[in-house]
């Protein structure tokens, strides 16, 4: 059965928990992939309705999807803001960045496999193809075969470049519309994991290296702190529903309360 997210989703189901500071936004708006997207059909688990709730954040509209790479996060993003024209003074929109090994396109809607687990749908007939993440060989979501030959076309220089486009250019769109952001990673690629994740600043111009790293907060990654606090998922890769709200509360909310002059 294929679950589909229709553009920047909004989300309404709450935990419950008492807020512990008020950042002063009314929504957030979040892009990631399976470490930021949360199922529907029950309370959500994951870090941006933990940090809805504690950050006295009103509103969740959600971008991701299980498997995304950083072209569709950016993209997405994009697509939202300009879909549902949130105001930029009520706004926080944070990014927890995917593997820069991932492939992502804008297809048709008939190009879509119907067996597949998940549709991201940019409009009714135009979705999100993806390669299918990190652990899933094949073509992804999609019934094109050019995602199998496609590694083949490129290497560490050439994603280290594309990605870093992707997430210079979601910065400038930000800043130039007057949205406050965060950019985080999903795992540090220096921790031992089952991505193929890697880092890309050892292969960009220096030029631009001083530009990503100005772009990227400096906030640990949910990855490596779940594996020091052995607060992953039974399997072993996905931070645990303990381990989204420990890092949001001990994490994420203080590193915002402070780059926000909140008490």
């Amino acid at each position: 059965m294929v679950i589909s997210n229709k553009s920047m989703e909004e989300h309404s189901v709450r935990q419950g928990f008492d807020s512990v500071t008020d950042l002063g936004f009314k929504n957030l708006v979040v892009g990631g992939c399976s470490f930021t997207y949360t199922s529907g059909g029950g309370p959500p688990v994951s870090w941006p309705y933990y940090f809805r709730d504690l950050a006295s954040i009103q509103k969740v509209f959600s971008c991701a999807i299980p498997g995304a790479g950083n072209y569709f996060i950016s993209q997405s993003i994009i697509w939202g803001l300009e879909t549902k024209k949130l105001p930029p003074d009520q706004t926080l929109v944070v990014v927890m960045w995917s593997g820069h090994d991932r492939e992502d396109e804008i297809f048709s809607r008939e190009t879509i496999d119907n067996n597949s687990n998940y549709v991201y749908q940019f409009t009714d007939n135009v979705c999100h193809g993806l390669t299918g993440g990190s652990t899933r060989d094949g073509d992804g979501n999609t019934r094109w075969f050019g995602y199998r030959d496609i590694h083949k076309f490129k290497n560490f220089e050439s994603r280290a470049i594309e990605n870093a486009i992707w997430k210079i250019q979601l910065k400038r769109y930000l800043d130039g519309c007057g949205y406050q952001s965060i950019f985080v990673d999903f795992l540090d690629p220096a921790i031992p994991n089952r991505s193929n994740n890697f880092d890309i600043v050892k292969f960009l111009p220096d030029t631009i290296k001083a530009t990503y790293n100005l772009i990227m907060d400096p906030v640990q990654d949910i990855y490596s702190f779940c594996i020091k606090r052995m607060l992953l998922s039974k399997d072993d890769f996905h931070p645990s529903p303990d381990g989204n709200l420990a890092w949001t509360r001990e994490v994420l909310l203080p590193y915002c309360r402070n780059k926000f002059n909140k008490q």
